[in-house]
C-alpha cells in the first residue's frame, strides 16, 4: 500500500467519514442501504486493514472510530445509518477482543450532533447553533489521542448540552 511508503509509523488511524442517508423506510432504496453500509462499515474495514499491519509490526497504536450516537441510541429514519454504525461498533468491538495482548487501543467516538458540512445534504431540520462545535469535536479527539498508552478509554459519548440522548 502506497501509506507504508510515505509513513514509516502508524500510531494514530481516526475514521471520521461517513454518510447520512436518513429517511423512512418505505423510502428507503436498496441502494440507498448498500451505500450506507459501503461508506460507514467497508470502508472503515478496508481502513484498519490496511493500517493494522503496521501497527502490528510496531506493536501498538490508537484506533478511534467515531460511530456516533446513532451507533448507539436508534432513531426514526435512521434504519440504514443505524445498522451501518451499529455495524462498526460490533466490529471494532471483536476487533478489539483480537487487539487484547498488543498494546493496540481501540476507541469509539460516539459524537451526537456536530456543526459539521455533514448536515448539508440530510433532510431534517436541524439547528445547529445547538449543536458541537467542530472545533470542541476535534478537541475531544486531541483528548483521546493524548491518554497514557498503559490504558485505554473504550469509548467516549459527546453530545450537545440540550440533547442528551444517552
Amino acid at each position: 500500500m502506497f501509506f507504508f511508503s510515505v509513513f514509516e509509523n502508524i500510531d494514530i488511524v481516526i475514521n471520521a467519514a461517513g454518510i447520512g442517508i436518513i429517511k423512512p423506510v418505505e423510502q428507503l432504496s436498496a441502494n440507498d442501504f448498500l451505500k450506507s453500509i459501503e461508506y460507514n462499515l467497508l470502508a472503515p474495514f478496508l481502513l484498519i486493514q490496511a493500517f493494522l499491519p503496521a501497527m502490528k509490526q510496531q506493536r501498538k497504536g490508537l484506533l478511534i472510530n467515531i460511530p456516533g450516537v446513532l451507533g448507539k441510541v436508534p432513531m426514526a429514519g435512521a434504519a440504514a445509518y443505524g445498522a451501518s454504525k451499529y455495524g462498526l461498533v460490533g466490529m471494532m468491538q471483536s476487533i478489539r477482543e483480537e487487539l487484547k495482548r498488543t498494546e493496540i487501543r481501540c476507541t469509539n467516538l460516539y459524537l451526537g450532533g456536530v456543526d459539521s458540512p455533514f448536515w448539508d445534504n440530510i433532510d431534517l431540520r436541524v439547528q445547529k447553533d445547538k449543536m458541537i462545535v467542530a472545533e470542541e469535536a476535534a478537541k475531544a479527539i486531541w483528548f483521546l489521542c493524548q491518554q497514557p498508552a498503559s490504558g485505554v478509554v473504550s469509548e467516549m459519548v459527546l453530545q450537545p448540552f440540550n440533547h442528551q440522548a444517552i
